[in-house]
Order: C-alpha cells, then sequence, then structure tokens
C-alpha cells in the first residue's frame, strides 16, 4: 500500500486553511490519502500552534507527529533555507525524496499533479485549490465550541448587517516594502465605494494590532461603531465574525481572504495590489471579488 502523502503546515490560521484545503483538493484529483505534519509551526521565526482544530475539519484533522528535537529544528531550518535557495538542491530532493518545495505563493501546478509525491512545501494560497469545495468549506469551517462572546457578538453583527473592516497591523509593520501594509486611504475609498451604492452603513473594524487601531480611530474620516481588538475571541471565532459582516473590506493577508471566501456578503472589496514590492500570488482572487486600488503606509506613523 503506497504510504501517505503528507503536507507540511506552516504560519498562522490563514495559511493552515490554504494548505489544508489545497490537500482535500489534491486527495480528491489524486485518489491519495493526504496527511498533515504541523512540526514545522513551532520553529518558524514567528512560532505557530495549530489552529485548524477549531474548526469542524479538526474533528478528523489526520496528522503525523515527528521528532522535534533541537537538533531536528535546526537541521530542518537549515534545509529549508537552502530549498528556498537553490533550484538544483530543489530539484534535487524532488527526484530523491519526491519532496516537492514550492517557491510559488499562489498557484503553482493543478492539483492532480501533486500525486506524484510523498511530501509537499508549499503555501497554496491561490482561490484554485479552493473551487469545487465551497460545500465542504462552508460546512467544515463551522466552529465546534464557540464562546458565549462569540455567540453574543455573532447575534449583535447580523442584526446591525455592518460593513466589516480588517486591518492588518503586527509582523506586518516590518514587511512595509515587501508584502506592504494598507494605509487608512484604502480603506477610506473602499466604504466609500460600498455606501456610494448601498447608502450609509454601521462600521465594525476588527484587528489584532491595537496601535493601528488607535491610528484608525484618530484618523478615519468615517465613524467606527465597534472596534473588534482583543475581545478575548480565539483566532477562529473572530475569522468567523467578521465573515459574518453585510460587507466586508479586507488587507491582504490570509487570514482577511479566508473571512472572504466564507463570507456570505454583498461585496467583498480587496486591494487590486496584494502585495506592495513583490509578485503578487497567482490566482489569489475569487470572481466575484471586487477590487480597488492599493494604497500602502509608508511611514512608521501611519
Amino acid at each position: 500500500m503506497r504510504k501517505p502523502l503528507v503536507i507540511n503546515l506552516s504560519g498562522g490560521l490563514g495559511n493552515q486553511l490554504f494548505q489544508y484545503w489545497a490537500g482535500r483538493q489534491i486527495a480528491e484529483s489524486t485518489g491519495c490519502h493526504v496527511i498533515y505534519d504541523p512540526t514545522k509551526l513551532k520553529s518558524h521565526s514567528t512560532p505557530r500552534e495549530l489552529a485548524l482544530n477549531e474548526f469542524a475539519v479538526g474533528n478528523s484533522l489526520p496528522l503525523i507527529k515527528r521528532n522535534t528535537s533541537r537538533t531536528k529544528t535546526l537541521i530542518s531550518k537549515v534545509n529549508t533555507s537552502i530549498l528556498l535557495r537553490s533550484p538544483k538542491y530543489r530539484n534535487f530532493v524532488s527526484f530523491l525524496f519526491r519532496h516537492h518545495y514550492s517557491t510559488e505563493i499562489g498557484f503553482d501546478f493543478p492539483a492532480a499533479y501533486y500525486g506524484r509525491f510523498k511530501q509537499i512545501s508549499g503555501h497554496f494560497q491561490s482561490y484554485s485549490y479552493t473551487t469545487g469545495l465551497e460545500s465542504k468549506i462552508l460546512e467544515e469551517m463551522k466552529l465546534i465550541r464557540p464562546t458565549r462572546p462569540f455567540l453574543d457578538l455573532a447575534e449583535e453583527i447580523q442584526k446591525e448587517k455592518p460593513i466589516a473592516i480588517h486591518v492588518r497591523g503586527g509582523d506586518y509593520k516590518n514587511l512595509k516594502d515587501s508584502l506592504g501594509m494598507l494605509s487608512i486611504t484604502f480603506f477610506e475609498e473602499a466604504v466609500e465605494t460600498i455606501t456610494h451604492e448601498y447608502g450609509k452603513q454601521k462600521i465594525w473594524l476588527f484587528s489584532d494590532d491595537l496601535e493601528r487601531v488607535r491610528y484608525f480611530s484618530a484618523n478615519l474620516s468615517l465613524s467606527i461603531d465597534r472596534i473588534i481588538c482583543d475581545n478575548k475571541l480565539t483566532s477562529a471565532e473572530t475569522l468567523k465574525l467578521m465573515s459574518m459582516g453585510k460587507f466586508l473590506v479586507i488587507s491582504n493577508s490570509t487570514y482577511s481572504w479566508w473571512a472572504g471566501r466564507i463570507s456570505s456578503a454583498e461585496k467583498v472589496i480587496a486591494p487590486n495590489k496584494w502585495f506592495k514590492g513583490i509578485n503578487d500570488p497567482k490566482s489569489i482572487y475569487p470572481p466575484n471579488w471586487q477590487t480597488i486600488e492599493s494604497s500602502w503606509v509608508v511611514n512608521s506613523e501611519e
């Protein structure tokens, strides 16, 4: 019997969701038994926890556990660094160990291509890897144990039907020239696009960055009706709550992307340039989203 195909998980919740659902599409396309390896989550420059188990997918998430000794972690980091920089080494590893290491952030190859490998490391940040899975995504991304604070806010957002805005800060502050951090102008223009068509709406602001929230509260030329920042919600709960807005304005982050993907919002607005200084992921945008011009933070005071 053929060994399972292992997909390495990395990054935060948004990244893990892309990797998980790409694995599901690969399994359906190839018939492979796909399992997931969370080992590298803690060895990342920003250590992460497995966040998928907050959703229904966690009830049957097939995981493999590897040795996480300090020596193994160091070897893994060195190996990943070489894979990232050396095409020849990537080809060698792919041929000898049947480990596909993708340097493409978005769409790389069709799902059926990956059936030939034993292990895959990649980002899969593309709408293409989620097509055909819509009903399963909506069903399996239900929360397993929603908390009372989430349930109360969910009831409120469904009554108010606001514009949900997600402002990404955090580690993006150090990546303003590469990934880019969207400026207040982008969000103002996105809200104006919505209100021009639908009239004035209430606004809920979502962020994990208190400093950015304070800046927006002081400088946004719009009235913010509620701020969701450190509200004792889990990351999965915040994502789900954000997806419940009648309208959604997202940042250039995988976390934002998934709120838009599971949303039934009347309009989802995204930046038309996903990254400021590097190539955008291929096939990142679902066909029903609207994009407007990206506007970037250029100094630390914004």
